[in-house]
């Protein structure tokens, strides 16, 4: 038992419990399954019987009230109506009787001559009444007929015969009913005693099953929780010394296993813990060296970083007045390219203003001898209204009309004269003036070309110069982003440098921490004995 795993030492109990409860109930359940039997045995074959014998004490009762009447109705149909009555009064007592041997099956020699008994002296009665009594009454001799109905006659000693039958079965059958009753009262008190017995007995047996299992199980566990407040006390040297199989037998090897390896741990620890503190010393004194050695170099990359810093600003600053002196030169060849183009856009113009002057000469020219025509034109325009005028002189009043249209036309040849002789005076004056600008606009060509050749010659240099300039730049801008780099550098290097001097300085702390750690260690590992 000792072996067997907790859940079968818990279930024992329940298991016999079980086991004891079935029991009982198959107990109680058999016993009322015999109890049912009995009973049934009790109704059919006392109860009914009894009731078959009551139904036949009714039956004869029914059959001496008929006879009575018989013999006090006078003969008539009154007296007929009984007498046919008394056939179904027989037929219900035969059937009684057959009713009381069906509901018993087999009889016993004692009932089986009583109910022989009985049939005889009913059979008597029947004949005494039908053979002896219904001749008598129906003739009026009621005296005669109650003779056989009083004491000793014979219908008195037929009846006694059945009545006596039938009296003895009913007290048979009550005795019968009586021990039938004895009977299940008994059993039903042995069945009490079975399954109290029973009862009792899976009682001592579930609470001795079930001390045997606690004890079992709560001495180990006992064991086990000792050790284990050993442990919790700082003893690792306690054993629970449980050989069982069961759980509690390989949870007490498991803590014994886990307190080995528990102590081989905190040895180690312990050991190990020594080993740190003696480390973390000698770490702290090689952090101190490295500490001060980090802090040198960090100032004196602060030092390097703050003149690479100061050149890189000086190299900038000229970058910027070369960049400045780059615009100057280019913003000097742009106004001199645009000067030249300017130049070069006024030759042109000289040149067209002297092709519009010449040909506005020529078309002066060609003016002129318009003029001269429209002279012509106008002179013959005047010797025409002149030779009209004549005309019309001779024509006399005829010609009136027509002589004032001539003066007309005379007056308009004089004004087309003069206005053409003002054009012509005005048209010279223009050629005139055409030809002084024309000489004008020459050297003012000549003296825009010779500007042009100047400011062409001066692009040359600015753009020579700007190139120069820009060589310069680039070379001061690459120098320039050299030292920028190497300011960025330096200045990443003191960086670096300080972080490191901080990270020495954190590393220092963390260092103190493990050797405060290591001592606070190895001064709790001192409160455990293993």
């Amino acid at each position: 038992m000792a072996d067997r795993s907790v859940r079968v030492k818990v279930l024992a109990p329940v298991l016999l419990a079980t086991v004891g409860i079935g029991a009982v109930a198959w107990s109680g359940l058999a016993g009322l399954s015999a109890e049912g039997q009995r009973s049934s045995d009790l109704y059919a074959h006392t109860a009914r019987p009894l009731a078959d014998l009551v139904t036949l004490r009714d039956m004869q009762g029914d059959s001496r009230v008929e006879v009575r009447d018989v013999i006090i109705l006078a003969p008539g149909p009154a007296q007929e109506d009984v007498i046919s009555g008394m056939k179904q009064t027989d037929t219900d007592a035969d059937a009684a009787i057959a009713a009381y041997v069906a509901d018993h099956g087999t009889l016993d020699a004692g009932r089986a001559a009583l109910i022989e008994q009985a049939r005889t002296g009913l059979g008597a009665w029947r004949r005494a009444r039908d053979n002896q009594l219904l001749p008598l009454v129906r003739t009026g001799d009621a005296a005669g007929g109650a003779a056989m109905l009083a004491s000793g006659g014979a219908l008195d000693v037929a009846n006694a015969t059945f009545g006596d039958a039938l009296d003895t079965l009913a007290e048979d059958e009550t005795a019968q009913g009586e021990r039938t009753n004895a009977a299940v009262a008994e059993a039903q008190s042995r069945q009490r005693r079975i399954m109290l017995i029973i009862s009792l007995a899976v009682v001592a047996g579930a609470v001795l099953v079930g001390l045997l299992v606690a004890r079992a199980v709560v001495r180990p566990l006992l064991r086990v929780r000792a050790v284990l407040t050993q442990m919790a006390d700082g003893d690792l040297t306690g054993e629970a010394h449980v050989t069982s199989r069961d759980e509690v037998g390989q949870m007490a090897t498991a803590l014994l296993t886990a307190n080995t390896a528990l102590r081989r741990t905190i040895s180690t620890i312990v050991s190990s813990a020594r080993t740190l503190g003696d480390a973390g010393d000698r770490l702290a004194a090689s952090s101190a060296g490295t500490s001060e050695r980090v802090r040198d170099s960090a100032t004196q990359a602060t030092v390097v970083a703050g003149d690479a810093e100061t050149a890189s600003q000086s190299i900038t600053t000229v970058t910027a007045a070369a960049d400045e002196m780059r615009s100057a030169i280019g913003e000097i060849a742009r106004r001199s390219e645009q000067a030249a183009h300017v130049a070069r856009d006024a030759v042109q113009v000289v040149t067209g203003t002297s092709a519009t002057v010449e040909q506005l000469g020529r078309s002066s020219a060609d003016i002129e001898q318009v003029l001269n025509a429209i002279s012509s034109i106008a002179a013959q325009t005047n010797l025409l209204a002149l030779n009209a005028t004549i005309e019309a002189a001779r024509a006399g009043d005829a010609g009136k009309g027509f002589a004032v249209v001539a003066g007309e036309v005379k007056e308009l040849a004089q004004q087309t004269a003069q206005a053409t002789e003002d054009i012509a005076r005005r048209i010279g004056a223009i050629q005139a003036t055409s030809a002084e600008a024309g000489a004008a606009i020459g050297r003012i060509g000549e003296v825009i070309t010779e500007i042009n050749d100047h400011q062409s010659a001066i692009a040359a240099a600015v753009e020579q110069q700007t190139a120069t300039t820009g060589e310069m730049g680039r070379n001061v801008a690459e120098a320039a982003e050299a030292s920028t780099r190497i300011a960025a550098t330096v200045t990443t290097v003191a960086a670096a440098a300080r972080e490191a001097e901080a990270e020495v300085t954190g590393s220092q702390h963390d260092i103190a921490a493990v050797t405060r750690l290591s001592t606070e260690l190895q001064d709790l590992m001192k409160g455990f004995r293993h």
